[in-house]
């Protein structure tokens, strides 16, 4: 077995891990659990031989193992499939998958039998990629695929996946969910980071749980243990359903949308949100979720036709300033792109639609400056002060961020696209803690994201969108997730 034997990591005062203990066994598949910065990734870093503990032993098969570069702990038999997707991005997709192992002596490689075996690796995944294209041209979900695929190849006796899923559709999941099956019962051992206590529910044969750097619980699969009790452990808070109310509003409609398309992606959408109704997009990759929320925001890809009205007043579906002058918000699912000047503070980011897009005739800077305390305050975003430069914050207090500036405006309409991919449970409990409350207080929420299980939380309704086309919608208390997906990907129940 694969050993973390009392390991601590120290970062100036900052405590990263104090004696954590953890074991691999081969044959299982093992869930790492916490929040961002309660050392997750560090532990699994030393593990992987990228940083060095100050203290603790690696030990393999009760042997002492140092790992000085992760080539020393590929030798070992230990890789990891990273998070961010592959560096290379300007080689082919064949040579991500073989890269260190196409050789260095002088012979010819021979290009035909490793595209071979690029193509059957990723027929074990379950997808069909070009293995001849450069990584560059992928969609991030492939990209994804093609590091797990790098790491297949390396045949390691342990196996860490670093949230393998955050940008998978419902099916690209399961087909993971079947490999990594099939390699625990081939004696790899693995272990499985996520922020999806579903997945865990699903796959996990034993959990660990960090927080602050310290291991606060190991427990058998969470099918034998109450959610609630785990996230407690995580967070120290409940779920976010037992923060949220579930009574749908029964005020007139909000937000009308009717005969919306674009000629491609979109096709005759038409839907409802009322006031203080929180609606759910349901919807595979490509399903057309994104570019709806883009159409309503007026940054649509194509041009639009259609009426969409907010509070009885045609929106442009061509002007995103438009958008925000009447009261629509949009949270993108690419925060650091579109979403923040990541070099600018806290402060100011909060603050970017209030001043320059709502036309405030005069600056109240007293006013401001209450306003984005309070707003840090409520969403509990973690930093030394307003002034920190929004690059050095987690994803998840980024994301909050993003989240803060758009309620510094004050919508009536917000729109979220993937709100949570890739943020801990507690970022995501504080982050719809406060979707809900603006709820309350009458606005409308239209967020489409692939984690169902997520929507079935937050949400009052969900409407389940395929190929363009809104094809349901239904109570969320009275649907499952299966339905939904039966919906989303034409299937059929049985």
């Amino acid at each position: 077995m694969l050993h973390l034997k009392d390991i601590s990591k120290q970062y100036g005062v900052t405590r990263a891990l104090s004696k954590v203990d953890m074991t691999i066994q081969p044959g299982e598949i093992h869930a790492l659990l916490g929040q961002n910065g309660s050392g997750k990734s560090t532990l699994m870093k030393i593990a992987f031989g990228e940083v060095q503990p100050d203290s603790g032993e690696i030990l393999i098969d009760g042997t002492p193992h140092t790992f000085q570069t992760p080539r020393a702990s590929l030798a070992a038999g230990v890789a990891m499939v990273p998070q961010e997707t592959p560096s290379a991005l300007d080689l082919s997709v064949a040579e991500n998958i073989f890269l260190g192992m196409l050789g260095t002596g002088f012979g010819r490689i021979n290009w035909r039998q490793i595209y071979q075996r690029a193509e059957k690796l990723l027929d074990e995944l379950g997808v069909q990629i070009n293995v001849t294209r450069t990584v560059r041209s992928l969609a991030p979900h492939d990209r994804q695929l093609v590091a797990i695929a790098h790491a297949l190849a390396v045949k390691s006796r342990f196996l860490i996946f670093d949230e393998p899923t955050s940008s998978l559709s419902i099916i690209e999941t399961q087909k993971l969910f079947e490999v990594m099956r099939r390699l625990r019962n081939q004696g790899v051992g693995l272990v499985f980071i996520t922020q999806r206590l579903r997945e865990v529910a699903e796959v996990a044969d034993r959990i660990t749980i960090l927080r602050d750097g310290i291991k606060v619980g190991e427990r058998a699969s969470i099918k034998q243990e109450d959610e609630d009790d785990i996230v407690r452990l995580v967070t120290g808070a409940g779920t976010i359903a037992s923060q949220s109310t579930k009574a749908a509003s029964d005020k007139a409609p909000l937000l009308k949308v009717s005969s919306l398309s674009d000629g491609k992606a979109l096709q005759d959408v038409s839907l409802e949100v009322r006031a203080g109704e929180i609606v759910g997009i349901s919807g595979l990759l490509g399903s057309g979720r994104t570019e709806l929320l883009r159409a309503l925001f007026g940054a649509a890809d194509r041009p639009c036709r259609g009426q969409v009205t907010l509070n009885n007043k045609s929106l442009s579906l061509s002007d995103p300033y438009e958008a925000v002058r009447d009261g629509v918000a949009l949270v993108t699912a690419d925060r650091r792109h579109e979403g923040l000047l990541l070099d600018q503070s806290i402060y100011e980011n909060i603050l970017m639609v209030r001043r320059r897009h709502l036309s405030l005739k005069k600056i109240d800077f007293d006013s401001d400056f209450r306003l984005v305390q309070r707003l840090v305050t409520e969403l509990r975003i973690k930093a030394n002060s307003l002034d920190a430069r929004v690059r050095t914050l987690s994803g998840g207090n980024q994301q909050k961020v993003v989240l803060g500036k758009w309620l510094a405006s004050n919508p009536q309409l917000l729109l979220l696209d993937e709100p949570t991919r890739g943020i801990d449970v507690g970022a995501r409990s504080d982050f719809y803690k406060a979707v809900i409350a603006l709820a309350a207080q009458g606005a409308g929420v239209l967020v489409g994201s692939l984690d169902d299980a997520e929507l079935l939380e937050v949400c009052h309704r969900i409407v389940v969108i395929r190929q363009g086309k809104i094809v349901a919608n239904f109570d969320a208390a009275e649907t499952t997730a299966n339905e939904l997906l039966f919906h989303a990907s034409g299937l059929k129940a049985a």
